[in-house]
């Protein structure tokens, strides 16, 4: 994950905590509006997250596909918004690729 995508990330988590958005594309699209300069970065943070849900488009449309139930409530979603966010920051797809050293001849 480059620096861009990163700060992205963080600044969606806010908004998410802060209650000022409640889906995670939403609020990579604020963060591109407010910040041209992570634009890029977030466009291409929502085409991850739209793959990694699809043929779902909505997060409680994957969670239901995938089994977590309906009943979740507003509270219970902005959390697992939050715990998703903090997987891609941590560990997802961003998390650093082994490199396999080449032996020299």
């Amino acid at each position: 994950m480059d620096m861009d995508e990163r700060e992205a990330l963080r600044r969606a988590r806010e908004l998410i905590k802060n209650k000022e958005s409640n889906r995670i594309c939403y609020a990579l699209g604020e963060v591109g509006v407010k910040n041209q300069r992570l634009n890029n970065a977030c466009i291409r943070l929502r085409g991850f997250i739209m793959k990694q849900i699809a043929p779902s488009v909505t997060f409680e449309g994957w969670q239901d596909r995938k089994g977590f139930g309906r009943q979740r409530t507003s509270a219970t979603l902005r959390r697992d918004r939050l715990d998703w966010i903090d997987w891609m920051l941590e560990e997802g797809k961003f998390a650093p690729k082994k490199v396999t050293p080449r032996r020299v001849l």
